[in-house]
């Protein structure tokens, strides 16, 4: 059997032009609700909502999501139940949280409590798995349940069944 090998991934650089993105990784990073998020950014809910469709965002804005989420990224625990956890953790040497110094928008200070963390493992495909071209190859339909038709075997199917109608046909009577 072919294991998937896992190689932790560093953090890369954040694009502010796309902070509708941006948005939503950070929602993933930490697993917030909207709420949650809208409080991290100093913002409504419904500021939130907006972004997240596509709406205006200022510059500022852009760059505390920017900001926020490169902080999200370098400290990447893995699974956003760890991130939450680490960013609720109070620094003595700053006697603040990661998230109030998010909210402070003092990045360096919540980076420098929360500490570089391992990241997401990146999936690589097997050997075997990895050209494209091995993928290709004829389709052909097979019985899904031994016995389903009385033999032990799979066998193809002779070709490939047709979803029946949802068409109720009408009698009409008359």
């Amino acid at each position: 059997m072919t294991t998937i090998a896992h190689e932790p991934t560093r953090p890369r650089a954040v694009n502010r032009e796309k902070a509708t993105e941006n948005v939503f990784e950070v929602r993933r990073l930490t697993g917030f609700t909207w709420q949650q998020l809208a409080e991290m950014l100093n913002v409504d809910r419904r500021t939130i909502h907006n972004w997240a469709q596509g709406g205006t965002i200022r510059d500022a804005s852009r760059g505390h999501i920017a900001e926020t989420l490169a902080v999200l990224r370098f400290a990447d625990r893995g699974l956003a139940e760890e991130n939450v956890k680490a960013m609720a953790e109070r620094s003595p040497e700053f006697g603040m949280t990661p998230l109030e110094a998010i909210k402070a928008r003092q990045y360096s200070i919540a980076r420098q409590c929360l500490s570089a963390g391992p990241g997401r493992p990146q999936l690589t495909l097997p050997q075997e798995m990895s050209d494209p071209a091995s993928w290709i190859g004829e389709f052909r339909p097979m019985m899904m349940h031994e016995g389903a038709d009385g033999s032990e075997s799979l066998e193809p199917l002779p070709e490939e069944p047709k979803p029946a109608s949802r068409r109720r046909k009408i009698i009409r009577r008359g």
